[in-house]
């Protein structure tokens, strides 16, 4: 007698079944985006329309994101480089390309990294607004968070940095300085804030007292702390507050001087955060400091020095 069909079939059905699953979940893998296991990467699905790209990933280093495009094959990237554009959604972030190891890296404001979780799709400009790639952003929110929590710290530049210390020999003063914002902490919270200061004498002429309170995030946002810089007015008594004016305020921050860009006779800041996201540039306007524009990675500043050795007129 032969044996009954009946559990063949149902084998090849189940078969057939999974087969098809399996290419089903593929195809959505393939359309999504998906974490680098153990690195702080997270991989693109394939670019539409179809272009010469044949992959991207975004990668975190030193609190740094970047976005790279790797070509199908050897390509001609140097007419690529320069001012592109990411549109996240409805909102425009301007980007930096250049060509490095026969791919395309774009810098990623850091701005741009809580709309990549959240947005639809993300589009690629050039510089003459024409669309370079289009990603879909499904699977983002989970790639990205995964990536970020194996970014390295930022190695933030030695030379240039404006020392804060609770040892500054200025400290009495910007306590002085800084009385009044002491009083609302300690109202606010019934507790003292710490303080930090630093002095930068740029010329004899150009000097600015820096003075830092910490306390709470609540009080004082992300960094848990608040800085504040006044300036010397011309021929008072620099022991005195009413000698000094207010000329700079920021939330806690990394501070370095940028000694090659200058305004006013006044050196360029750039205030480095002190968690995520992009380091600020400030400006001399002819009475105070003013953010200009995001200052470029966290790279080394140049280390100009004055004939007595120091780093762009620093002192504590």
């Amino acid at each position: 007698m032969l044996a009954d069909p009946l559990p063949l079939t149902l084998a090849a059905r189940l078969t057939t079944v999974l087969f098809a699953a399996a290419l089903g979940a593929g195809a959505a893998h393939a359309q999504s985006w998906s974490h680098v296991e153990g690195e702080a990467r997270a991989a693109l699905p394939r670019p539409a329309p179809a272009t010469d790209f044949a992959s991207a990933e975004l990668a975190c280093e030193g609190q740094s994101w970047t976005l790279t495009l790797t070509p199908v094959e050897r390509l001609g990237l140097d007419d690529l480089e320069g001012s592109m554009a990411l549109l996240v959604g409805t909102r425009r972030f301007d980007a930096e390309a250049r060509a490095m190891d026969a791919k395309l890296a774009l810098g990623v404001p850091y701005a741009a990294i809580e709309p990549l979780r959240s947005a639809n799709r993300l589009v690629i400009e050039k510089s003459d607004a024409t669309e370079l790639l289009r990603f879909p952003l499904a699977g983002s929110r989970r790639a990205i968070t995964a990536a970020e929590a194996l970014c390295s710290p930022r190695q933030l530049p030695s030379a240039n940095r404006i020392e804060l210390t609770p040892y500054s020999s200025y400290l009495q003063l910007a306590r002085k300085l800084r009385r009044d914002d002491i009083a609302d902490f300690r109202l606010s919270t019934s507790a003292e804030p710490t303080i930090r200061a630093g002095i930068l004498e740029w010329t004899p002429q150009r000097r600015a007292l820096f003075a830092e309170l910490c306390g709470s995030s609540w009080y004082y946002g992300s960094s848990g702390c608040s800085i504040v810089g006044f300036v010397a007015e011309a021929g008072g008594d620099p022991a005195e507050p009413k000698a000094w004016r207010l000329a700079y305020e920021s939330e806690g921050a990394h501070l370095y001087v940028d000694p090659d860009q200058t305004s006013g006779g006044w050196p360029d800041l750039q205030a480095y955060p002190v968690r995520q996201g992009d380091p600020l540039r400030y400006r001399w306007t002819g009475g105070a400091y003013q953010v200009t524009r995001q200052a470029p990675g966290p790279a080394p500043l140049s280390a100009a020095r004055d004939d007595d050795g120091v780093v762009g007129g620093l002192r504590r």
